[in-house]
Formats: structure tokens, sequence, C-alpha cells
């Protein structure tokens, strides 16, 4: 990649997606984005060899998108250049950096049909989820279990809107937790000392807050933070675009 398509992690990238300390920030990017081919070239060849093998195009884009988006999420958190950084999956499949404890970086990614979402923290742990809305997924079995596994969600309702969103509420939690849901979701029961409603998830002891995450029409995203936590700062894609292009301006004045 040229270096002036590299996006190097300058004051205005930083400014935007860096948290204060205690804070987490978000940002969620549409794979329709100028952001995306820049975010798949702080790949290595390998990791793009990786997503190639992917059957169909729009799934290729989106792995490359979301790996590339952790890239940059660790660079920003430690300063290091995206296409440097260097990532490790813990026994649960999410990414973390090699070298840095969680509880002083921490960052999660999440991808579906339309778009990835990031989450980037200091000073603890974080967790991100995001969904389309499709009704043909949503089944009462499947809603039941869901709404058991709660604690005061009310009158359950075979809503999709309201299903994926309770899911990514849930999964936030259980991505920052460490947890996952790898045994699906008739492995919810199996969760320790699980308890959550739409603000809060508690799991075996600790408690997680819950953000909702804005979305595209459609697409549904909350992410999950420690408990003492008092805000989480969500960039909107067009802040990210408009850097993206002023650098772009001031590298062709050069």
């Amino acid at each position: 990649m040229a270096e002036d398509e590299c996006m190097a992690l300058d004051g205005l990238i930083s400014n935007l997606l860096l948290p204060d300390p205690g804070q987490a920030t978000v940002v969620v990017i549409e794979f329709d984005s100028i952001i995306c081919p820049i975010l798949s070239g702080f790949l290595s060849e390998c990791e793009r060899d990786e997503c190639l093998q992917y059957r169909y195009v729009h799934d290729r884009v989106a792995a490359q998108t979301m790996r590339g988006l952790a890239r940059l999420c660790g660079g920003v958190l430690t300063g290091i250049a995206p296409d440097q950084v260097r990532t490790i999956r813990d026994g649960s499949g999410r990414p973390g950096l090699i070298g840095v404890e969680r509880s002083e970086y921490d960052f999660n990614v999440s991808r579906t049909r339309s778009c990835c979402a990031g989450v980037l923290s200091r000073g603890g742990r974080c967790g991100i989820d995001i969904e389309d809305v499709v009704a043909e997924e949503v089944s009462e079995e499947l809603v039941g279990m869901l709404w058991a596994s709660g604690d005061g969600l009310g009158k359950i309702e075979p809503c999709a809107e309201k299903y994926f969103r309770r899911w990514t509420q849930l999964e936030s939690a259980l991505k920052a937790d460490g947890c996952g849901l790898g045994a699906g979701i008739e492995g919810i029961g199996d969760i320790p000392g699980l308890c959550w409603d739409d603000q809060k998830c508690r799991i075996d002891g600790k408690t997680w807050a819950i953000r909702p995450i804005r979305a595209p029409r459609g697409v549904v995203a909350s992410c999950a933070v420690e408990d003492h936590w008092v805000s989480v700062v969500q960039v909107a894609q067009e802040e990210v675009e408009s850097c993206i292009r002023t650098r772009s301006l001031c590298a062709r004045d050069e």
C-alpha cells in the first residue's frame, strides 16, 4: 500500500478514536465506505489470503474489513502503526494485543452482513456485537430461550428487532466477560450466575454495563463495558471518512 494510503495514526485519527482513561469509544463501518479498502490494507498477505478463502465476495470484503478494524483499534490504543500491530485470540476467540494486558487496553470487534463495529477501551474490558435484523431467523423457541435467560425483561414479544437487540446486549456482555457464546443460545443456561436486562448484565458475580450503539437501518448493536464506567462515545463513520479525505488532500498537495 502507498504511504499516503496507509492512514498513519496522525492526530486526527487518534483524537477521534482514542478514548479517555476509563472510557470507551465505538465506531460502526459500513462495507461500502471508503474506509474499508484502507482497513484491509493493514493486513498481511497471508491474512488477506485467508479472507479470500470465503466463497462469496461480500464475505471476503467483510472479513478483511473487520480484521483491519481490529488492527486499527490496536494501533490507536498503543500508538503502533496498524500494519505492525500483532494480535492474538484467547480461548473464547476474542482478539487481544500481544504483550498488552487487557486491564490496560482492550478492544473488540464484530461484523454482520452489512457492516462491522469496533469498541476501544482504556482501563477495562469491553465487548461489542452487531446484527442484521432478519425476521426469518427468529422463532418462538429462540425468543423463549433468550427471554428466559434475562431478568426483568417483561412480556416475551416475538419481534425480530427486539430479539436481535436483546441478543446483542447479551452477546456483547459475554464477549467482554470472555466466556463467549460458543455453545450457542442453547448453552445460555450453563453460564454461571447469568442475570441481565437492557442496561446491565451480571455473569458469575461480575457486572457489565450495556450501552446501545447507533447503527444503520435494519441493523442493531450493543456494547458492554465494566460497570464503573460512566460513558461510551460513538464516533460517526462520516468523521473518520472526513479525516481520510483531508489526509489524502494533504498528501496530494505535498
